[in-house]
């Protein structure tokens, strides 16, 4: 079992801001290129899986990058729950499952909301006040604004017609 670990990190949005500020907390650590969404790719941390890869005193987790690489190091572990991965607890649960910590309740609606929004916040009992404030944070993470997500899901509501 690898002594170390090694975190990358993929697109920002609150559930990445959390799990880089668990990490930093606890001194572990951790590389972040202030990806997004649109450009989450292993290959931003090119450097780092060639210094540390097939490294058995290390532990690489890349959380919610796409492998644009190729082959993967036998050390590698993908961290994700989306889309091929859509079965998988939240990555935040993930993270933490790795670290043998336990999520506080803050931290338990941050995966909710990273698996099904308002939903999922709502089958754990978060008041109306919770919700608002986790979507507030998640929509400063990912540098949109309430209108931004408004607009966002009519268009998607229009393009379901």
């Amino acid at each position: 079992m690898p002594s170390r670990l090694i975190f990358l990190l993929g697109g920002h949005d609150l559930e990445m801001i959390t799990i880089a500020d668990i990490l930093n907390k606890l001194g572990i650590k951790f590389y972040d290129e202030n990806l997004k969404w649109d450009n989450a790719n292993l290959s931003r941390y090119s450097k780092q899986v060639t210094e540390f890869g097939n490294n058995p005193e290390y532990l690489i987790c890349g959380i919610e990058l796409k492998n644009d690489l190729g082959s993967l190091p036998v050390n590698y572990k993908l961290i994700d729950h989306h889309e091929n991965n859509d079965k998988m607890p939240s990555s935040l649960e993930q993270v933490a499952e790795i670290l043998g910590i336990s999520l506080d309740r803050k931290h338990q609606l941050i995966a909710a909301n990273d698996r099904g929004y308002i939903t999922e916040m709502e089958k754990y009992g978060a008041t109306s006040q919770e919700i608002k404030s986790i979507r507030k944070e998640d929509r400063e993470a990912q540098g949109m604004s309430e209108e931004n997500e408004k607009a966002a899901k009519n268009a998607i509501a229009e393009n379901m017609e």
